[in-house]
């Protein structure tokens, strides 16, 4: 099977089939094995103590506590819209994801799209369209396009992508709520932003807002975390809405339908795993 790049025209209009595909999911290592890590699993020693558990805390939000162990995967059904704020038309895509660890496997359900699917392992992004039955490779560093990326639907845990640090100022305010003030930096290019500077909720330990940077130090995105609720019995972050600050004019809002722990073979998280028939 041959394997080409993508040419950044291409890329664009992948990103927009995709309502912006990117940042946080699927990072995937503990998002999905065992969720809630430990202080202790962390590397290097650079992180500040306090400031990570914030963050962690702030993780089981995103994607519940529980998480899949070997052989399993975290089956999540994802709806993308795509918002013009001047009350244009909506689209929606919908998307199911199968995360465990640092890997991911993206479907699309869309009528127009249906049977593409993104693979996403510990280096690189793989794109598979049926017609072509050709695999395509997608540049980490060209993700960042759109207002939502594959790191955003594959719903990583910052505490494994990143290293934690106060920002400058710890507390502040956002709106009506008072928050701690954390500044994430990349620990490796698998991360999706080089740095996000994260407000979380003081009394609750719940993200409200989050910006994301790109190498170059320009900010590209920002994040607002929305509302709550059980999905899959598991209390999280339902929505999530994504505003690319170069393309004003526009959000993407990830919605959170469903989320469920299901068996899910390895060979499914290959190059020619990827195409086979998957489970329900």
């Amino acid at each position: 099977m041959k394997e080409r790049a993508v040419s950044e025209e291409g890329l664009v209009f992948i990103y927009f089939l995709l309502a912006g595909f990117v940042l946080f999911v699927f990072l995937m290592a503990g998002a999905c094995v065992g969720g809630g890590l430990a202080w202790a699993e962390t590397e290097g020693g650079k992180n500040d103590r306090e400031a990570w558990n914030i963050i962690a805390r702030a993780d089981d939000w995103r994607q519940g506590r529980e998480g899949a162990g070997e052989g399993e995967a975290l089956r999540i059904d994802i709806m993308l819209k795509k918002q013009e704020t001047d009350g244009g038309k909506e689209v929606t895509m919908p998307y199911r994801v199968w995360a465990r660890g640092r890997r991911a496997l993206v479907e699309m359900k869309d009528k127009k799209t249906f049977g593409q699917r993104v693979l996403m392992d510990e280096q690189s992004l793989w794109l598979y369209t049926p017609k072509s039955k050709r695999l395509i490779r997608v540049n980490p560093l060209q993700r960042l396009m759109g207002d939502a990326s594959y790191g955003d639907i594959g719903l990583t845990r910052w505490t494994l992508d990143y290293d934690v640090f106060w920002d400058e100022e710890r507390e502040g305010e956002w709106r009506d709520h008072k928050v701690y003030q954390l500044v994430l930096e990349a620990k490796d290019k698998r991360a999706t932003y080089t740095k996000m500077k994260v407000k979380v909720d003081r009394e609750t330990g719940v993200p409200l807002y989050a910006e994301a940077y790109v190498r170059s130090g320009k900010k590209l995105k920002e994040i607002e975390f929305g509302s709550r609720g059980e999905v899959g019995g598991r209390e999280i972050i339902r929505e999530t809405i994504f505003r690319d600050v170069l393309r004003g004019g526009r959000q993407t809002v990830m919605e959170v339908k469903d989320l469920e722990t299901r068996s899910f073979r390895d060979v499914y998280y290959t190059k020619h795993g990827m195409k086979s028939r998957l489970p329900e």
